[in-house]
Formats: structure tokens, C-alpha cells, sequence
């Protein structure tokens, strides 16, 4: 299965109303709306169909099929910027064990 094809069913239960049908499983909802923004925030974008909104640091790939990140800022990237043909968001940073024992 793809990763498309898992965000297209994911979001299909989300939209159904079978959620509502199980019994004794809180949380459910939530998860698959996590589900579902994780494995978008994953996607490889074009630059050339749609650059970033915002300054800051991403993942890119570049003419020579590297990955590396890279800054854009004020609608260009700073290190050579003819070269990147894909980028995605960075990750989350790690914040540490956060289950409560």
C-alpha cells in the first residue's frame, strides 16, 4: 500500500460514520487525524508546482539526487538554489519521554 492509498482510506473511515459504531475505543478519532497528518507532512513537493510558504528549514532534494535541508527564506533557497528540485517539512524535534507511569 502506498502512502497515498493509506492517507485515501484513513481519511475515508475518518469521513464514515463508523467511528461512531465502536464501542470502548476513545481516543480513535484523534489518532487517525494524527495518522493522517503525519503521513501528509512525509510528502516529497515540487518546487517548481509549489514553493514553501514559509521562512524557514526544510528537507530538499536536489538535481543530483541527494537529501539534505536547506533554508528558504524571502522566496529563495540560500544554498544553491537552482538545484532543488523537492522539498518537505522538517520533523517535529524530539521533546523527551512524556508518558506518565
Amino acid at each position: 500500500m502506498t502512502r497515498e492509498e493509506a492517507t485515501a482510506k484513513l481519511k475515508w473511515y475518518l469521513d464514515s460514520n463508523l467511528i461512531e459504531d465502536i464501542s470502548g475505543c476513545e481516543g480513535v478519532e484523534e489518532a487517525i487525524s494524527m495518522a493522517i497528518n503525519a503521513l501528509e507532512a512525509q510528502r516529497w513537493t515540487l518546487t517548481s508546482k509549489k514553493p514553501p510558504d514559509e521562512n524557514q528549514a526544510y528537507f530538499i532534494t536536489n538535481i543530483y539526487g541527494d537529501v539534505a535541508w536547506n533554508y528558504w527564506i524571502n522566496g529563495e533557497w540560500v544554498v544553491l538554489p537552482d538545484s532543488v528540485v523537492a522539498w518537505m517539512p522538517l520533523p517535529e524535534p524530539y521533546r523527551g519521554e512524556t508518558d506518565e507511569k
